[in-house]
């Protein structure tokens, strides 16, 4: 999990750790934005930027530049329901859901442009 305000990461730790959960749950201080390189690609991410802030292609576009997704990985991105993503290079389109006022998008990590 990356989370750029300190307390809603504690809060995340917490349940983390209340669920059993925190082995398998790593929580950083980081800016999706700006996320600097990763401990390790990931299979599967969750994007939950603010409704209508802009922020998930922008950080879909720098963390599969720093190396964040593995080859394939699955990315799951919620938005508001009036809301469209353009997914930036290396990304397919899977799927669409609405669930009410709720849209979720789900990606595939293709990384670069192949031949």
């Amino acid at each position: 999990v990356l989370e750029p305000n300190a307390a809603a990461l504690r809060t995340i730790d917490k349940n983390a750790e209340q669920l059993d959960a925190d082995i398998a749950v790593t929580v950083q201080y980081r800016d999706a934005v700006n996320p600097g390189a990763p401990p390790f690609p990931c299979d599967l991410a969750f994007f939950d930027a603010p409704y209508r802030s802009g922020l998930n292609a922008a950080a879909l576009k720098a963390m599969s530049k720093d190396g964040w997704f593995a080859d394939g990985a699955v990315i799951v991105v919620e938005l508001g329901g009036t809301e469209d993503l353009d997914p930036p290079e290396g990304f397919e389109h899977v799927n669409t859901r609405r669930y009410r006022s709720t849209k979720i998008i789900y990606l595939r990590y293709i990384g670069e442009a192949r031949d």
